[in-house]
C-alpha cells in the first residue's frame, strides 16, 4: 500500500472504530438504564427516608475520598496509552500500567492510615448529618455498626481506584463492548443484590454489604479484560520515541485533569449532598438527581469513551478540517438529543416523581432545575474534550477557576436553603464554567457552534412542550394518596405522553428543515446500520 493509500485508509479505520464504539454504547445502555431505575425505585420506596439518605451519604463520601487518590492519572491513560504503545510497544504499556497501579496503592495506604487516625471525626460528621427526630434509629444503627460502615467506605475507595484504571485501558482502545459488558454486570448485579437484601429484611446493613461486593467483582472483571487488551497490542514500536516527552506531557495532563476534577467536585452531587441539612433531605435530593442523571446517561451513552480518543488522534494528525467537521457533527448530535430531553423532562419530572417515588414528590422543582441545567450543559460540552485532547490547558484552567465560586455558595447557602439552593448552585456553576470553556475554545481552535441548527431544535422542542405540558399538568398528574395500581396507570400514561412528545418533536424538526445536506452525507459515509432509516425520516 502506498503512503497516500495508507493515509486515506487511516481516517476510515478511525471512523469505523468510533462508530463501533458508539453502537456498543447505545446497544447495551437500555439494560443498564432499566436496572438502575429498578434499583432506585426499590431502594427509594422500601428503605425509610433516613436509611436511604444514609446510603446516599455513604456513596458521596466514598466518591469524595476517591477523588483524593485520583490525581488525574486515569484520564491521562485514555489520551496517552495509544501513543505509548506506538512509541514503546506493548512493554511500554505494561510498565506504564504497573507504575500507575503502584502509585494508586501507595496513595491509598496513606489515605487509609489517615482515615484510621481520624476515624472519630468521621463518625462525628456522620452523626451531624443525622440530626432529625426521624433519624434517631439510623443513628443507633451507626453507633452499633460503625466499623462496618468505616470498612465499607475504605473498600469502596480501594476498588473504585483500581476499577477506574482498568476501565480506562478498555476505553483507550475502543473496547466499548467489554467496557459496557462490565458496566452491565455491575449495573444489573447491584440492583439485584440491593433488592434481595432489602426484601430479606437486612435493611441498610445489607445495602452497605452489596455496595462493596459488586465493585469487588467488577474490578476483577476489568483487570481480566485489561490483560486481554494488553496481549493484543503491538509488540514493536511504530513511531520514534525520541523527542516525544511523554512523561512531562503525561504529568502536565494529569495535573490539569486533577484540577478539573477538583473544580468539578465543587459543584458536584457528591459535594453538595454532604452540605444538605439532614439525611432525609439528602435522600430526596438524590432521588431528583438520579431521575435526571439516569435519563441523561441513557442519552449520552453513545458518546462514552469516544471524544478524547477521537480528538487526540485528530490532534496527532494536525487535521483542522476534520476537527471542525467532527466538532460540528457531535455538537448537532448532542443538541438534537439533549435540548428536547431537557424540555420534556422538565414537563414530566413532577408526574414521574409523584407516581414512582410519591414520598419524594416535593422534590419536583429540584428535578426540573437539574433537568434544564444538566441537559443544556451536556449539549455544550464537546469543546471540553477538544481542549483536553489538543493540550490547550490554559483555557481549561481559566474556565475551571470560575467553577470554584461554587464552594462558598454550597457551604453558606445549601445548609440554610436546602435542596433548591443545591440544584441552582450545581446547575448554575456547571453552565457558567463549561460555557466559558466553550467560548475560549472557539477563540483558540477552528470551532464554530451550529447555532442555526440548535435554533431549529429549540423551536421544535418548544412546540413539543406546548402539546405535552397541558396534558401532563392537567390530566396526568396523580393526586396524593393513590395506591400502587392507580399510580402505575398514571405512570403508563405519562410514558405514553413522553413518546407522543418525541413524535411531535421529530415531526416539527422535519418541518423546520431537518438535517442539512452536509449532515446527510456524513451520516451516509459513516455507514451506520440505521443510517438509511435516519436519512429517510429526516
Amino acid at each position: 500500500m502506498s503512503d497516500g493509500e495508507a493515509a486515506a485508509a487511516q481516517p476510515q479505520t478511525l471512523s469505523r472504530q468510533v462508530t463501533g464504539a458508539m453502537l456498543w454504547n447505545a446497544v447495551l445502555q437500555p439494560a443498564r438504564l432499566v436496572a438502575g431505575l429498578l434499583s432506585g425505585i426499590v431502594l427509594g420506596n422500601v428503605l425509610p427516608r433516613p436509611e436511604y439518605g444514609a446510603y446516599a451519604l455513604l456513596g458521596a463520601m466514598a466518591a469524595s475520598l476517591g477523588l483524593v487518590v485520583d490525581f488525574g492519572v486515569e484520564r491521562s491513560l485514555v489520551k496517552f496509552l495509544p501513543e505509548i504503545e506506538a512509541r514503546y510497544g506493548r512493554e511500554g504499556v505494561r510498565r506504564t500500567l504497573w507504575l500507575v497501579v503502584a502509585q494508586k496503592m501507595a496513595v491509598l495506604a496513606i489515605v487509609i492510615a489517615l482515615a484510621l487516625a481520624f476515624s472519630g471525626r468521621f463518625f462525628a460528621f456522620w452523626h451531624s448529618r443525622l440530626g432529625g427526630a426521624d433519624e434517631r434509629l439510623m443513628r443507633g444503627i451507626l453507633d452499633e455498626h460503625r466499623w462496618l460502615f468505616f470498612g465499607a467506605l475504605m473498600g469502596l475507595i480501594v476498588f473504585g481506584a483500581l476499577f477506574d484504571v482498568y476501565m480506562q485501558v478498555l476505553v483507550s482502545y475502543f473496547h466499548q463492548r467489554a467496557w459496557n459488558g462490565i458496566n452491565l454486570v455491575y449495573t444489573l448485579l447491584r440492583p439485584l443484590l440491593f433488592i434481595a437484601v432489602v426484601l430479606a429484611g437486612w435493611g441498610i446493613l445489607g445495602v452497605v454489604g452489596a455496595m462493596v461486593a459488586v465493585p469487588a467483582l467488577a474490578t476483577a472483571l476489568a483487570f481480566w479484560q485489561a490483560l486481554t487488551v494488553r496481549r493484543t497490542l503491538a509488540d514493536r514500536p511504530t513511531l520514534p520515541a525520541s523527542g516525544a516527552r511523554i512523561l512531562p506531557r503525561f504529568v502536565n495532563y494529569s495535573i490539569l485533569s486533577y484540577f478539573i476534577q477538583l473544580s468539578e467536585y465543587a459543584y458536584s452531587f457528591n459535594f453538595v449532598v454532604l452540605a444538605l441539612p439532614g439525611a432525609g433531605v439528602a435522600g430526596g435530593f438524590k432521588i431528583a438527581n438520579s431521575l435526571v442523571t439516569d435519563v441523561l446517561s441513557a442519552l449520552w451513552s453513545p458518546m462514552v469513551g469516544v471524544q478524547i480518543p477521537l480528538f487526540a488522534r485528530l490532534h496527532a494528525r494536525g487535521d483542522d478540517r476534520q476537527l471542525a467537521a467532527a466538532y460540528a457533527i457531535l455538537s448537532k448530535f448532542l443538541a438534537a438529543l439533549l435540548i428536547p430531553a431537557a424540555v420534556g423532562l422538565t414537563v414530566l419530572a413532577g408526574n414521574i416523581l409523584a407516581t414512582v417515588w410519591p414520598k419524594y414528590a416535593a422534590y419536583a422543582g429540584v428535578a426540573r432545575i437539574l433537568a434544564l441545567a444538566l441537559c443544556f450543559d451536556a449539549a455544550l460540552s464537546v469543546p471540553l474534550s477538544v481542549l483536553m485532547a489538543y493540550e490547550r490547558y490554559r483555557p481549561m484552567a481559566i474556565a475551571r477557576v470560575l467553577g470554584l465560586v461554587a464552594i462558598p455558595l454550597v457551604l453558606v447557602l445549601v445548609p440554610r436553603y436546602g435542596a433548591v439552593a443545591a440544584a441552582l448552585i450545581m446547575g448554575g456553576a456547571r453552565l457558567a464554567s463549561d460555557g466559558l470553556a466553550m467560548a475560549l475554545a472557539m477563540r483558540v481552535l477552528p470551532l464554530r457552534y451550529p447555532l442555526a441548527f440548535a435554533a431549529r431544535i429549540a423551536a421544535a422542542s418548544l412546540g413539543m412542550a406546548l402539546v405535552v405540558a397541558p396534558v401532563a399538568l392537567l390530566a396526568l398528574h396523580p393526586p396524593a394518596g393513590l395506591g400502587a395500581g392507580p399510580r402505575a396507570a398514571y405512570l403508563a400514561g405519562n410514558l405514553a405522553l413522553g413518546g407522543l412528545g418525541a413524535g411531535v418533536y421529530l415531526l416539527l424538526f422535519r418541518l423546520t428543515g431537518g438535517l442539512d445536506p452536509t449532515d446527510r452525507r456524513r451520516i451516509a459515509e459513516l455507514r451506520l446500520p440505521a443510517a438509511s432509516f435516519l436519512l429517510r425520516f429526516f
